[in-house]
């Protein structure tokens, strides 16, 4: 089960998911759609499945409380239409500070709770994530193959263009923004025990690795590790892209439009 926020009032559990998702969605015959076409992912599971599961916890506790679920999408400029009646409450970023102004009324409405007891129950069934003792930097007269895998043929050969890659060997084409970010979790899991630092990113990338552009991404998707000019690098989760960035995933897969955008520019 993962969490992004949980807000506690009385005994009532206002279950936040946040969403950085990009464009315009609607909820209608119990699927979403980005624009006209249907998700295949229900943006509703992650939440609901989290409140099945916290509710079986606060159970076996012997815990009388109600959960809410509240999807929030971060992103200023996204759209969101709900066409049918839904259990859960849907806000976009600019509605969230009405909303918490409007929990903070409520919070005479409702039983009084000892916090410990609802924290107890959701200490007790944490489970610490798996992370190994040693990372790929103790594997002595290992080798890895440097550079950007292809994720349909597993060679390491490129055309780098503007906005994508092009794979010299099958012909798949991959947006350059989506094949950084992945080989840089794939570099996370292997070396899972250090922080991200651009310097060995750019190694690890091979030759078709952009000095310029990795630091891009860094700066984008990757939170620094220190203050501004720090030399310790960029926080490392040890996940793979599809755990790091669970919730940008549709973002991530409308990149791949950029592979249509014919240029002659090589970069």
């Amino acid at each position: 089960m993962q969490v992004d926020k949980l807000i506690v009032i009385g005994n009532i559990a206002y279950l936040i998911d946040v969403k950085n998702y990009r464009g315009s969605y609607t909820y209608q015959n119990n699927s979403w759609y980005r624009g006209e076409r249907i998700l295949i992912n229900n943006i509703f599971r992650q939440i609901d499945r989290a409140s099945d599961i916290l509710q079986k916890i606060f159970s076996a506790k012997r815990l009388h409380m109600e959960i809410r679920r509240v999807l929030i999408f971060m992103d200023p400029a996204v759209k969101v239409e709900i066409k049918q009646p839904i259990v859960q409450t849907v806000l976009r970023v600019e509605e969230v500070a009405a909303w918490l102004m409007k929990l903070k009324e409520e919070v005479q409405l409702y039983p009084k709770l000892s916090p410990d007891l609802w924290r107890d129950a959701i200490t007790d069934s944490l489970l610490p994530p798996y992370c190994p003792l040693n990372d790929f930097s103790s594997q002595v007269g290992r080798t890895l193959q440097l550079g950007i895998c292809c994720p349909k043929c597993k060679k390491f050969t490129w055309t780098s263009h503007r906005y994508y890659l092009y794979c010299d060997h099958c012909g798949f084409c991959q947006s350059k923004e989506l094949a950084y970010v992945k080989t840089i979790c794939d570099y996370g899991v292997l070396f899972s025990n250090s922080n991200l630092e651009r310097k060995e990113l750019k190694k690890f990338l091979g030759e078709v690795g952009n000095e310029y552009y990795l630091r891009y991404q860094l700066k984008k998707h990757f939170e620094l590790v220190g203050p501004n000019g720090s030399q310790k690098g960029y926080r490392n989760l040890g996940s793979k892209f599809e755990y790091w960035f669970e919730n940008e995933q549709e973002y991530f897969k409308a990149l791949q439009k950029r592979c249509n955008w014919k240029t002659n520019d090589k970069k």
